[in-house]
Protein backbone atom coordinates (compact mmCIF):
# COMPACT_ATOMS: atom_id res chain seq x y z
CA UNK A 1 0.00 0.00 0.00
CA UNK A 2 2.82 2.40 0.89
CA UNK A 3 4.50 1.69 -2.43
CA UNK A 4 1.26 2.33 -4.31
CA UNK A 5 0.71 5.64 -2.47
CA UNK A 6 4.29 6.75 -3.25
CA UNK A 7 3.76 5.90 -6.91
CA UNK A 8 0.47 7.84 -7.01
CA UNK A 9 2.05 10.90 -5.34
CA UNK A 10 4.98 10.78 -7.76
CA UNK A 11 2.62 10.47 -10.72
CA UNK A 12 0.57 13.41 -9.47
CA UNK A 13 3.72 15.56 -9.23
CA UNK A 14 4.73 14.62 -12.77
CA UNK A 15 1.24 15.35 -14.09
CA UNK A 16 1.26 18.73 -12.36
CA UNK A 17 4.43 19.71 -14.22
CA UNK A 18 3.20 18.17 -17.50
CA UNK A 19 0.02 20.22 -17.22
CA UNK A 20 2.07 23.36 -16.60
CA UNK A 21 4.23 22.80 -19.67
CA UNK A 22 1.25 21.68 -21.73
CA UNK A 23 -0.51 24.90 -20.88
CA UNK A 24 2.48 26.70 -22.37
CA UNK A 25 2.55 24.46 -25.46
CA UNK A 26 -1.11 24.72 -26.42
CA UNK A 27 -1.83 25.41 -30.07
CA UNK A 28 -0.56 28.87 -30.92
CA UNK A 29 -2.94 31.54 -29.72
CA UNK A 30 -3.84 34.29 -32.16
CA UNK A 31 -1.39 37.17 -32.22
CA UNK A 32 -2.08 40.08 -29.92
CA UNK A 33 -4.67 42.44 -31.34
CA UNK A 34 -2.94 45.37 -32.99
CA UNK A 35 -4.53 48.79 -32.37
CA UNK A 36 -5.76 50.63 -35.46
CA UNK A 37 -3.07 53.32 -35.23
CA UNK A 38 -0.20 50.83 -34.89
CA UNK A 39 1.58 49.01 -37.73
CA UNK A 40 3.35 45.69 -37.24
CA UNK A 41 6.32 44.24 -39.10
CA UNK A 42 6.42 40.50 -38.46
CA UNK A 43 9.11 37.83 -38.49
CA UNK A 44 12.12 40.08 -38.98
CA UNK A 45 15.36 38.10 -38.86
CA UNK A 46 17.72 39.54 -36.25
CA UNK A 47 20.59 37.07 -36.77
CA UNK A 48 21.67 36.74 -40.38
CA UNK A 49 21.67 33.06 -41.29
CA UNK A 50 20.63 32.19 -37.74
CA UNK A 51 18.15 29.73 -36.23
CA UNK A 52 14.51 29.82 -37.32
CA UNK A 53 13.66 31.18 -33.86
CA UNK A 54 15.86 34.26 -34.38
CA UNK A 55 12.89 36.39 -35.41
CA UNK A 56 11.12 39.38 -33.92
CA UNK A 57 7.95 41.41 -34.50
CA UNK A 58 8.13 45.19 -34.43
CA UNK A 59 5.13 47.38 -33.52
CA UNK A 60 5.36 51.05 -34.50
CA UNK A 61 2.97 54.01 -34.16
CA UNK A 62 1.56 54.77 -37.63
CA UNK A 63 2.20 58.50 -37.48
CA UNK A 64 5.34 58.57 -35.37
CA UNK A 65 8.36 60.59 -36.47
CA UNK A 66 11.75 61.08 -34.88
CA UNK A 67 13.27 58.60 -32.47
CA UNK A 68 10.98 56.24 -30.54
CA UNK A 69 11.97 54.78 -27.17
CA UNK A 70 11.80 51.01 -27.40
CA UNK A 71 10.27 48.33 -25.16
CA UNK A 72 11.31 44.73 -25.89
CA UNK A 73 9.01 41.91 -24.71
CA UNK A 74 10.55 38.47 -24.03
CA UNK A 75 8.07 35.61 -23.61
CA UNK A 76 8.06 32.85 -21.00
CA UNK A 77 7.45 29.13 -21.32
CA UNK A 78 10.04 27.34 -19.12
CA UNK A 79 12.68 28.03 -21.83
CA UNK A 80 11.09 25.19 -23.84
CA UNK A 81 7.88 26.71 -25.16
CA UNK A 82 6.22 30.06 -25.83
CA UNK A 83 6.05 32.56 -28.66
CA UNK A 84 6.50 36.23 -29.51
CA UNK A 85 2.94 36.33 -30.90
CA UNK A 86 0.96 37.11 -27.75
CA UNK A 87 2.75 40.30 -26.68
CA UNK A 88 1.16 42.20 -23.74
CA UNK A 89 3.31 45.28 -24.44
CA UNK A 90 1.60 46.10 -27.77
CA UNK A 91 -0.58 48.79 -26.19
CA UNK A 92 2.54 50.84 -25.43
CA UNK A 93 2.86 51.49 -29.16
CA UNK A 94 -0.17 53.79 -28.79
CA UNK A 95 1.74 55.82 -26.22
CA UNK A 96 4.73 56.88 -28.30
CA UNK A 97 6.88 53.77 -27.92
CA UNK A 98 8.14 51.22 -30.40
CA UNK A 99 7.61 47.65 -29.19
CA UNK A 100 9.57 44.58 -30.22
CA UNK A 101 8.56 41.02 -29.31
CA UNK A 102 11.23 38.37 -29.83
CA UNK A 103 11.60 34.63 -30.13
CA UNK A 104 14.80 32.91 -29.02
CA UNK A 105 16.23 29.40 -29.17
CA UNK A 106 14.58 27.07 -26.67
CA UNK A 107 16.35 24.50 -24.49
CA UNK A 108 15.54 21.68 -26.93
CA UNK A 109 17.43 23.66 -29.60
CA UNK A 110 20.47 24.64 -27.53
CA UNK A 111 21.41 24.87 -23.85
CA UNK A 112 22.31 28.07 -22.00
CA UNK A 113 23.83 30.56 -22.83
CA UNK A 114 22.13 30.31 -26.26
CA UNK A 115 18.97 31.98 -24.91
CA UNK A 116 20.66 35.10 -23.50
CA UNK A 117 22.97 35.26 -26.53
CA UNK A 118 19.87 35.47 -28.73
CA UNK A 119 18.31 38.18 -26.57
CA UNK A 120 21.51 40.20 -26.69
CA UNK A 121 21.74 39.70 -30.46
CA UNK A 122 18.20 41.08 -30.79
CA UNK A 123 19.06 44.17 -28.74
CA UNK A 124 22.20 44.76 -30.82
CA UNK A 125 20.24 44.32 -34.07
CA UNK A 126 17.63 46.82 -32.93
CA UNK A 127 20.35 49.34 -32.12
CA UNK A 128 22.08 48.74 -35.46
CA UNK A 129 18.79 49.37 -37.29
CA UNK A 130 17.60 52.26 -35.12
CA UNK A 131 17.70 54.82 -37.93
CA UNK A 132 15.76 52.59 -40.34
CA UNK A 133 12.91 52.03 -37.88
CA UNK A 134 13.02 55.41 -36.05
CA UNK A 135 14.18 53.86 -32.77
CA UNK A 136 16.04 55.62 -29.98
CA UNK A 137 19.13 53.43 -29.40
CA UNK A 138 19.81 55.13 -26.07
CA UNK A 139 16.42 54.31 -24.53
CA UNK A 140 15.66 50.58 -24.59
CA UNK A 141 13.66 48.86 -21.86
CA UNK A 142 12.91 45.13 -21.53
CA UNK A 143 9.96 43.27 -20.04
CA UNK A 144 9.39 39.55 -19.64
CA UNK A 145 7.55 36.91 -17.64
CA UNK A 146 8.75 33.65 -16.04
CA UNK A 147 11.57 32.37 -18.31
CA UNK A 148 11.30 35.73 -20.06
CA UNK A 149 11.60 37.42 -16.66
CA UNK A 150 14.83 35.51 -16.11
CA UNK A 151 16.17 36.62 -19.51
CA UNK A 152 15.30 40.31 -19.05
CA UNK A 153 16.95 40.17 -15.62
CA UNK A 154 20.04 38.72 -17.33
CA UNK A 155 19.98 41.58 -19.84
CA UNK A 156 19.70 44.09 -17.01
CA UNK A 157 22.68 42.71 -15.10
CA UNK A 158 25.10 41.62 -17.87
CA UNK A 159 25.51 44.72 -20.00
CA UNK A 160 29.29 44.52 -19.62
CA UNK A 161 29.71 40.70 -19.68
CA UNK A 162 31.36 40.03 -23.04
CA UNK A 163 31.39 36.24 -22.73
CA UNK A 164 27.57 36.20 -22.96
CA UNK A 165 27.35 38.26 -26.17
CA UNK A 166 27.63 35.25 -28.49
CA UNK A 167 28.25 35.55 -32.24
CA UNK A 168 24.85 36.79 -33.40
CA UNK A 169 26.14 39.76 -35.39
CA UNK A 170 26.31 43.55 -34.86
CA UNK A 171 28.99 43.09 -32.22
CA UNK A 172 29.95 46.73 -32.61
CA UNK A 173 26.66 47.57 -30.86
CA UNK A 174 25.92 47.38 -27.13
CA UNK A 175 23.42 44.92 -25.64
CA UNK A 176 22.98 47.06 -22.52
CA UNK A 177 19.41 48.06 -21.62
CA UNK A 178 18.19 51.10 -19.71
CA UNK A 179 15.52 49.45 -17.53
CA UNK A 180 13.94 46.08 -16.72
CA UNK A 181 10.47 44.86 -15.76
CA UNK A 182 10.80 41.31 -14.41
CA UNK A 183 7.63 39.31 -13.91
CA UNK A 184 8.30 36.33 -11.60
CA UNK A 185 11.54 35.23 -13.26
CA UNK A 186 14.09 32.92 -11.58
CA UNK A 187 17.09 34.84 -10.25
CA UNK A 188 19.29 32.19 -8.60
CA UNK A 189 19.30 28.84 -10.40
CA UNK A 190 21.27 27.18 -7.61
CA UNK A 191 18.28 27.52 -5.26
CA UNK A 192 15.47 26.56 -7.64
CA UNK A 193 14.99 23.20 -5.88
CA UNK A 194 12.52 20.86 -7.53
CA UNK A 195 12.65 22.82 -10.80
CA UNK A 196 16.28 21.77 -11.24
CA UNK A 197 16.96 18.62 -9.24
CA UNK A 198 16.09 16.10 -11.99
CA UNK A 199 17.38 15.95 -15.61
CA UNK A 200 13.92 16.47 -17.12
CA UNK A 201 13.08 19.64 -15.14
CA UNK A 202 13.11 23.04 -16.88
CA UNK A 203 16.25 24.47 -15.25
CA UNK A 204 18.15 21.21 -15.80
CA UNK A 205 17.18 21.20 -19.46
CA UNK A 206 18.26 24.82 -19.74
CA UNK A 207 21.75 24.34 -18.29
CA UNK A 208 22.27 20.80 -19.60
CA UNK A 209 22.02 18.87 -16.34
CA UNK A 210 20.95 19.01 -12.71
CA UNK A 211 22.23 21.83 -10.51
CA UNK A 212 23.88 19.31 -8.19
CA UNK A 213 26.18 18.27 -11.05
CA UNK A 214 26.42 21.70 -12.73
CA UNK A 215 26.88 24.31 -10.02
CA UNK A 216 29.08 26.60 -12.14
CA UNK A 217 26.65 26.46 -15.09
CA UNK A 218 23.78 27.24 -12.71
CA UNK A 219 25.64 30.27 -11.38
CA UNK A 220 26.47 31.43 -14.91
CA UNK A 221 22.74 31.26 -15.77
CA UNK A 222 21.71 33.26 -12.67
CA UNK A 223 21.06 37.03 -12.92
CA UNK A 224 22.03 37.47 -9.27
CA UNK A 225 25.60 36.40 -10.13
CA UNK A 226 26.15 39.58 -12.16
CA UNK A 227 24.47 42.24 -10.03
CA UNK A 228 26.64 45.33 -9.54
CA UNK A 229 26.31 49.10 -9.45
CA UNK A 230 26.07 49.19 -13.26
CA UNK A 231 22.91 47.06 -13.40
CA UNK A 232 19.82 48.67 -14.93
CA UNK A 233 16.89 49.92 -12.79
CA UNK A 234 14.39 47.12 -12.03
CA UNK A 235 10.66 46.84 -11.42
CA UNK A 236 10.02 43.29 -10.15
CA UNK A 237 6.49 41.86 -9.79
CA UNK A 238 5.82 38.46 -8.20
CA UNK A 239 2.73 36.65 -6.91
CA UNK A 240 2.73 35.58 -3.26
CA UNK A 241 1.05 32.27 -4.21
CA UNK A 242 3.58 31.30 -6.92
CA UNK A 243 4.31 27.56 -6.64
CA UNK A 244 6.50 27.43 -9.77
CA UNK A 245 9.07 30.14 -9.11
CA UNK A 246 9.18 30.93 -5.37
CA UNK A 247 8.68 34.56 -4.32
CA UNK A 248 12.05 34.32 -2.56
CA UNK A 249 13.71 34.36 -6.00
CA UNK A 250 12.55 37.94 -6.58
CA UNK A 251 13.17 38.92 -2.99
CA UNK A 252 16.85 37.94 -3.06
CA UNK A 253 17.33 39.67 -6.44
CA UNK A 254 15.72 42.87 -5.16
CA UNK A 255 17.90 42.78 -2.05
CA UNK A 256 21.07 42.25 -4.09
CA UNK A 257 20.21 45.15 -6.42
CA UNK A 258 19.42 47.40 -3.48
CA UNK A 259 22.70 46.49 -1.79
CA UNK A 260 24.57 47.36 -5.01
CA UNK A 261 22.95 50.80 -5.05
CA UNK A 262 20.67 50.05 -8.02
CA UNK A 263 17.13 51.43 -8.18
CA UNK A 264 14.70 48.55 -7.62
CA UNK A 265 11.03 48.20 -6.70
CA UNK A 266 9.54 44.83 -5.71
CA UNK A 267 5.75 44.56 -5.98
CA UNK A 268 4.20 41.48 -4.37
CA UNK A 269 0.92 40.74 -6.15
CA UNK A 270 -1.34 39.43 -3.42
CA UNK A 271 -3.39 36.29 -4.09
CA UNK A 272 -1.74 35.63 -7.46
CA UNK A 273 0.42 32.70 -8.47
CA UNK A 274 2.71 32.23 -11.45
CA UNK A 275 0.87 34.98 -13.28
CA UNK A 276 -2.73 35.99 -12.82
CA UNK A 277 -5.13 38.90 -13.33
CA UNK A 278 -3.51 40.97 -10.59
CA UNK A 279 -0.49 41.65 -12.79
CA UNK A 280 -2.72 43.53 -15.22
CA UNK A 281 -4.77 45.43 -12.67
CA UNK A 282 -5.17 49.15 -13.40
CA UNK A 283 -2.83 49.96 -10.51
CA UNK A 284 -0.08 47.64 -11.74
CA UNK A 285 -0.45 48.71 -15.37
CA UNK A 286 0.04 52.28 -14.21
CA UNK A 287 3.16 51.23 -12.31
CA UNK A 288 4.49 49.67 -15.51
CA UNK A 289 3.68 52.71 -17.65
CA UNK A 290 5.14 55.13 -15.09
CA UNK A 291 8.31 53.04 -14.80
CA UNK A 292 8.92 53.06 -18.55
CA UNK A 293 8.01 56.75 -18.75
CA UNK A 294 10.56 57.57 -16.09
CA UNK A 295 13.43 55.62 -17.59
CA UNK A 296 12.68 55.88 -21.29
CA UNK A 297 11.60 59.52 -21.32
CA UNK A 298 7.91 59.31 -22.22
CA UNK A 299 6.35 61.47 -19.50
CA UNK A 300 3.34 62.57 -21.50
CA UNK A 301 -0.28 61.43 -22.03
CA UNK A 302 -1.26 58.92 -24.67
CA UNK A 303 -3.18 61.50 -26.75
CA UNK A 304 0.15 63.15 -27.57
CA UNK A 305 1.81 59.88 -28.43
CA UNK A 306 2.94 60.66 -31.98
CA UNK A 307 6.55 61.69 -31.72
CA UNK A 308 7.25 65.03 -33.36
CA UNK A 309 10.65 66.03 -34.71
CA UNK A 310 12.50 68.50 -32.48
CA UNK A 311 11.81 72.14 -33.30
CA UNK A 312 15.34 73.21 -32.45
CA UNK A 313 18.70 71.44 -32.22
CA UNK A 314 19.49 69.61 -29.03
CA UNK A 315 22.36 71.59 -27.54
CA UNK A 316 24.89 69.15 -26.11
CA UNK A 317 27.25 71.82 -24.77
CA UNK A 318 26.86 75.47 -23.87
CA UNK A 319 27.89 77.65 -26.81
CA UNK A 320 28.47 81.35 -26.14
CA UNK A 321 31.01 84.11 -26.77
CA UNK A 322 32.60 83.12 -23.44
CA UNK A 323 33.24 79.54 -24.55
CA UNK A 324 33.38 79.60 -28.35
CA UNK A 325 34.45 82.28 -30.83
CA UNK A 326 32.25 80.87 -33.60
CA UNK A 327 28.75 80.13 -32.28
CA UNK A 328 26.71 79.44 -35.43
CA UNK A 329 25.35 77.92 -37.61
CA UNK A 330 24.61 74.68 -35.72
CA UNK A 331 24.43 71.12 -36.99
CA UNK A 332 21.44 68.88 -36.20
CA UNK A 333 23.31 67.43 -33.21
CA UNK A 334 23.74 70.88 -31.64
CA UNK A 335 27.42 71.44 -32.39
CA UNK A 336 28.81 74.27 -34.53
CA UNK A 337 29.04 73.54 -38.26
CA UNK A 338 32.51 75.01 -38.74
CA UNK A 339 32.67 74.33 -42.49
CA UNK A 340 29.48 76.33 -43.04
CA UNK A 341 30.73 79.03 -40.65
CA UNK A 342 33.97 79.45 -42.61
CA UNK A 343 32.08 79.58 -45.90
CA UNK A 344 29.85 82.30 -44.51
CA UNK A 345 32.76 84.32 -43.12
CA UNK A 346 35.09 84.20 -46.10
CA UNK A 347 32.59 84.71 -48.91
CA UNK A 348 31.69 88.15 -47.59
CA UNK A 349 32.62 90.65 -50.30
CA UNK A 350 33.57 87.89 -52.74
CA UNK A 351 32.21 88.17 -56.31
CA UNK A 352 32.68 86.20 -59.49
CA UNK A 353 35.15 88.83 -60.63
CA UNK A 354 37.42 88.80 -57.56
CA UNK A 355 37.06 85.17 -56.43
CA UNK A 356 40.14 83.17 -57.36
CA UNK A 357 38.21 79.93 -56.94
CA UNK A 358 35.98 80.93 -59.86
CA UNK A 359 39.02 81.48 -62.09
CA UNK A 360 40.49 78.17 -60.96
CA UNK A 361 37.34 76.23 -61.84
CA UNK A 362 37.07 77.97 -65.21
CA UNK A 363 40.66 76.99 -65.94
CA UNK A 364 40.69 73.44 -64.53
CA UNK A 365 37.05 72.35 -64.93
CA UNK A 366 34.77 70.56 -62.44
CA UNK A 367 36.89 67.42 -62.36
CA UNK A 368 38.74 68.84 -59.36
CA UNK A 369 35.52 68.77 -57.29
CA UNK A 370 34.02 65.64 -55.77
CA UNK A 371 30.88 64.86 -57.84
CA UNK A 372 28.83 64.61 -54.62
CA UNK A 373 29.50 68.26 -53.81
CA UNK A 374 29.58 69.91 -57.24
CA UNK A 375 26.07 71.37 -57.22
CA UNK A 376 26.60 72.85 -53.76
CA UNK A 377 30.05 74.15 -54.76
CA UNK A 378 28.81 75.96 -57.87
CA UNK A 379 25.94 77.41 -55.87
CA UNK A 380 28.36 78.81 -53.28
CA UNK A 381 30.50 80.31 -56.05
CA UNK A 382 27.44 81.84 -57.72
CA UNK A 383 28.28 80.44 -61.15
CA UNK A 384 26.48 77.95 -63.39
CA UNK A 385 27.74 74.35 -63.42
CA UNK A 386 30.58 73.70 -65.84
CA UNK A 387 30.48 70.75 -68.26
CA UNK A 388 32.56 67.70 -67.42
CA UNK A 389 34.66 68.07 -70.58
CA UNK A 390 35.83 71.33 -72.09
CA UNK A 391 38.80 73.48 -72.98
CA UNK A 392 40.49 73.12 -69.61
CA UNK A 393 44.05 72.89 -68.40
CA UNK A 394 45.11 69.41 -67.43
CA UNK A 395 47.55 68.24 -64.77
CA UNK A 396 51.07 67.19 -65.68
CA UNK A 397 50.47 63.53 -64.95
CA UNK A 398 47.38 63.47 -67.17
CA UNK A 399 49.35 65.22 -69.91
CA UNK A 400 52.14 62.64 -69.68
CA UNK A 401 49.55 59.85 -69.71
CA UNK A 402 48.17 61.22 -72.97
CA UNK A 403 51.66 61.09 -74.46
CA UNK A 404 52.14 57.57 -73.16
CA UNK A 405 48.85 56.50 -74.73
CA UNK A 406 50.00 57.93 -78.08
CA UNK A 407 47.44 60.69 -78.29
CA UNK A 408 48.03 62.86 -81.35
CA UNK A 409 49.12 66.47 -80.93
CA UNK A 410 49.43 69.17 -83.52
CA UNK A 411 53.24 68.99 -83.88
CA UNK A 412 53.98 65.79 -81.99
CA UNK A 413 55.91 65.79 -78.74
CA UNK A 414 58.80 68.18 -78.63
CA UNK A 415 61.97 67.67 -76.60
CA UNK A 416 60.40 68.92 -73.37
CA UNK A 417 57.31 66.82 -73.88
CA UNK A 418 59.44 63.80 -74.73
CA UNK A 419 61.41 64.31 -71.50
CA UNK A 420 58.18 64.33 -69.54
CA UNK A 421 57.02 61.19 -71.31
CA UNK A 422 60.34 59.48 -70.59
CA UNK A 423 60.13 60.39 -66.90
CA UNK A 424 56.65 58.92 -66.56
CA UNK A 425 57.71 55.87 -68.52
CA UNK A 426 60.05 55.09 -65.62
Amino acid sequence: MKSTRTWVIGLAAILTWVNLVASQERPKRPAAKVPADVKVLRDIQYVEGGHERNRLDLYLPEKAEGQLPLVVWIHGGAWQAGSKDNCPAVSLATQGYAVASINYRLSQHAVFPAQIEDCKAAIRWLRANAVKYHLDPNHIGVWGSSAGGHLVAMLGTTGNVKELEGKGGNLDQSSRVQCVIDWFGPADMTTMGRQADKPDTPVARLIGGTIQENQEKAKKASPITYVDKNSAPFLIMHGDKDNVVPLTQSEVLAEALKKAGVEVTLVVVKGNGHGGPGFNSPENRKLIEDFFAKHLGKNRPAENAAVQPPKSPKILITISKETTYITEPLRKDGYVNYAAALNQRYREGATQENNAAVLFIKAMGPGEINPKHRDEYFKLLGIPPHPEKGDYYISLDKYAQRLKDGEKHTAGPGEQEQDTYDIYQK
